[in-house]
């Protein structure tokens, strides 16, 4: 696994990674082995890249996978889609929710597959970063909507993947990392504390995994830069911010505002602190739904 990763990161080395995020082959060395892509979802996801893309051939390949099957068929009639009428078969789910909500969909599947990978005896700490990636991945989508950026499903995916390094840890180091978690209390750990424990942190787990699942830079630099002091100066900084801002409000605004955040983002201050306000009961029918992933 080390020397198949080592190559691939030496071919398809990540802006992301050599900022400092770590590299592939020190994450896995330290933490263990990332856990692949499942092949039905990879194979969708390299399908909905390629412009001659139709619904049918993208149907046929998620139902070779029938619990991917089954999440696509669950989420697409429930709540967080309120399509208008039921959906009886995958065909017919992408074409009512569209190539970008399809791969919205799949990353959803995905990040709750990492969950599943967790043992109970970390189901607390697990639920926590599952409850706040998808809290995170719903405000994201949100504040994009409200501050017209158009790229909603891009910044629900950055919020919804951004901590995956959390579940990768928790699958991989269960007992050290809930040890973690108890020392810090309510709060999730800090980089700190990650980094004093495994000699890498969260963000660098989810650099690494989302660089071997071949996912986009900006995804791969929101998972990896997401507490980084500065903001990288690459196309990849609108996406960061975002993540930034919907993280604190997915943690119910205890902390200070990231100004530096808004500021990337050009949006008023008084504005995010309204919607911060706004946005949990807005959305609490569609995190229902995803925590039932």
């Amino acid at each position: 696994v080390v020397r198949a990763i080592s190559r691939r990161a030496g071919r398809e080395g990540s802006r992301a990674l050599s900022a400092g995020a770590g590299d592939l082959l020190d994450v896995v060395r330290k933490v263990g082995a990332l856990p692949p892509m499942p092949r039905a979802a990879a194979r969708a996801l390299e399908l909905l890249d390629d412009p001659d893309a139709h619904a049918e051939r993208l149907g046929k390949i998620i139902e070779t996978d029938p619990s991917l099957a089954a999440a696509v068929l669950r989420l697409v009639n429930s709540a967080f889609f309120a399509l208008p009428q039921p959906v009886a078969s995958i065909p017919q789910a992408v074409v009512m929710i569209g190539f970008a909500r399809l791969r919205t969909l799949i990353l959803a599947t995905l990040t709750a597959g990492l969950r599943d990978l967790v043992p109970p005896s970390a189901a607390d700490a697990r639920d926590r970063v599952w409850e706040h990636s998808i809290s995170s991945a719903l405000a994201a989508r949100s504040l994009a909507v409200e501050f017209g950026f158009g790229w909603g499903e891009e910044a629900f995916a950055a919020g919804l993947l951004h901590d995956c390094g959390r579940l990768v840890l928790l699958a991989q180091r269960t007992q050290a990392y809930v040890g973690v978690f108890e020392r810090a209390g309510r709060s999730l750990p800090s980089c700190v504390e990650e980094r004093a424990a495994f000699g890498v942190d969260h963000a660098a787990v989810g650099a690494a995994l989302l660089t071997l699942w071949h996912q986009a830079p900006a995804l791969v630099e929101s998972a990896g830069l997401h507490h980084a002091a500065e903001f990288p100066a690459s196309d990849a900084a609108p996406y960061i911010a975002i993540v930034v801002v919907s993280d604190w409000v997915a943690r119910s605004v205890t902390a200070p505002i990231p100004t530096l955040a808004a500021e990337r983002l050009g949006v008023p201050l008084d504005l995010l602190d309204r919607l911060a306000l706004e946005l949990p009961p807005r959305l609490a029918a569609s995190r229902a739904a995803l925590l039932s992933l």
